[in-house]
């Protein structure tokens, strides 16, 4: 009797135990993902967030939310995170990542990541989203820069495209005319300034910090040779000062407003589509002289996991699939949805014919592997920079304006322990 009233205890508890895990594995989970994405962006992330539910787990769900653009470079997210109510998954990019790391906010991926998995991606790409050691976000593309130019303007003015920083000034004078400018790049008082001005100062081996980064590195030869670029482009009167749009915008140089342009992958879809009639040509940044190696900037946005989520852990599982393992996602985003380039090795190889096509020719071969991760820093050093670079443009020479820079940069430093 005893022994079967034992039996029969140990078969009721089994039925409670499979029932209690039945129940968990059937759990549903609900991840929140925000991003500024919208129109055909959006629609393929939220494609990738059902392709994972269909195939990879059916009890996690996505919720895709979109953000205005101005609000989510804003403060939609950090009012978010400090009120503990941020997402599980969200977007983010170089000068934003470091204030996320210092608050907490993002949850280490390493242990997300197999050795194969890591080795396929570009060592540029991983060092742009790894801080004090932690790999914080899985960089998902890379948005190259590069010089644009017009081929029937230069053909008239019998002029190869430049390679050097004196032919580019040369050019851009001989070819602005009342109707036309000789160049157009980022001049505005904005973070993006910086971007596009970064090749130049590390053609020349020089860099924002020391190599520890707890020191400027402003000081340098090379920052003040790319400051005085920049003086004496403006100085020579041929810079577009006042473009009709958006100074990246490919119309101003597909629709004969300026003869040059640096510019970046985002274009090529738009040059494609809108523009095929056009005669656009692309070459590498110029150098300052022979004895450099032109250098690019690699920007582009990266997926993080908000580490105080409950569900953490399985928004890292999600991130890591999408950014680490499936193929077809990354594929269809960076050769359907948008071009530009994967961070993955693997992904390149694999599409190598589609990356051989047109213009893009030129950035997989002679600019790709030759890029700079984008700035990670937090907002009052983009602020120097972006002073420094306004003062070289319209108060001072490169020198001066390198040393000004270099002396803010030190003080930020003196009162500064956080995380670059």
């Amino acid at each position: 009797m005893k022994k079967s009233l034992s039996v029969f205890l140990v078969l009721v508890l089994a039925m409670f135990t499979c029932g209690s895990i039945a129940a968990q594995a059937s759990e549903q989970v609900t991840l929140e993902f925000w991003s500024f994405h919208s129109t055909t962006e959006a629609e393929a992330l939220q494609r990738y967030c059902a392709k994972y539910t269909a195939e990879v787990n059916p009890n996690v769900k996505i919720n895709y939310t979109q953000i205005p653009w101005d609000d989510y470079i804003g403060t939609k997210l950090t009012t978010a995170f400090a009120a503990g109510e941020g997402p599980d998954i969200f977007f983010t990019c170089p000068p934003q990542l470091a204030r996320y790391v210092e608050a907490g906010v993002t949850l280490p991926l390493d242990d997300y990541l197999t050795p194969e998995e890591r080795a396929d991606f570009r060592p540029a790409a991983l060092a742009a989203t790894t801080l004090d050691g932690k790999l914080c976000a899985y960089p998902i593309e890379a948005e190259l820069l590069a010089l644009f130019y017009d081929i029937d303007a230069f053909k008239e003015a019998g002029l190869n495209p430049p390679s050097t920083w004196d032919e580019m000034i040369a050019d851009a004078k001989a070819l602005t005319t009342d109707k036309r400018a000789g160049l157009t790049m980022r001049i505005a008082d904005d973070s993006t300034v910086v971007f596009h001005y970064l090749p130049f100062l590390t053609m020349g081996g020089g860099d924002v910090f020391t190599e520890d980064f707890k020191g400027s590195g402003l000081g340098s030869q090379a920052n003040i040779d790319a400051l005085q670029l920049y003086h004496d482009l403006m100085t020579a009167g041929a810079i577009n000062v006042k473009p009709s749009r958006s100074a990246d915008d490919i119309g101003i140089l597909a629709e004969g407003e300026t003869a040059m342009q640096i510019n970046g992958t985002w274009s090529l879809v738009k040059l494609e589509q809108q523009y095929s009639d056009k005669h656009i040509g692309v070459v590498p940044l110029p150098v300052k002289d022979a004895s450099m190696k032109s250098a690019s900037a690699a920007g582009g946005w990266q997926m993080a996991v908000n580490a105080r989520s409950p569900r953490a852990d399985e928004a890292a599982k999600f991130i890591t699939w999408l950014c680490a393992q499936d193929k077809e996602c990354l594929t269809d985003w960076c050769t359907v949805v948008k071009f530009a380039y994967p961070t993955r090795n693997s992904i390149v190889e694999a599409n190598k014919d589609f990356f051989q096509k047109g213009l893009r020719a030129v950035f997989t071969n002679q600019i790709l592997g030759t890029e700079k991760p984008e700035l990670r820093a937090p907002a009052d050093v983009y602020k120097i920079l972006q002073d420094m670079i306004q003062d070289a443009m319209y108060s001072s020479d490169g020198k001066t304006a390198a040393e000004k820079g270099d002396q803010k940069l030190k003080d930020f430093f003196a009162d500064y322990d956080g995380i670059i």
